[in-house]
């Protein structure tokens, strides 16, 4: 399998192009997917993360997507040594 190389980059925060750069930064494996929200935070940001086989059942009888709890402030403590990954 050839390999291609492809770059994704951002070089200006704007708010009104959050949405649109929020779904092109979105990672995922095909079971977990995370939307690819602003590091720092911002107000209008649209925090996102489904997992396959993980939906609500709505009154209509059709399914949707859940949207889980955010996982990114994720602290990992062994001992007395924590890790975050924000902290990497």
């Amino acid at each position: 399998m050839a390999q291609t190389d492809w770059t994704i980059l951002e070089t200006e925060f704007g708010s009104s192009e959050l949405h649109p750069q929020e779904t092109l930064f979105t990672l995922g494996n095909g079971y977990l997917g995370t939307r690819g929200t602003f590091e720092e935070g911002y107000p209008g940001a649209s925090l996102a993360t489904f997992i396959h086989g993980v939906y609500d059942e709505a009154l209509e009888g059709y399914t949707e997507l859940v949207n889980c709890p955010d996982w990114l402030p994720l602290a990992i403590k062994v001992g007395s040594d924590c890790f975050r990954p924000k902290q990497g």
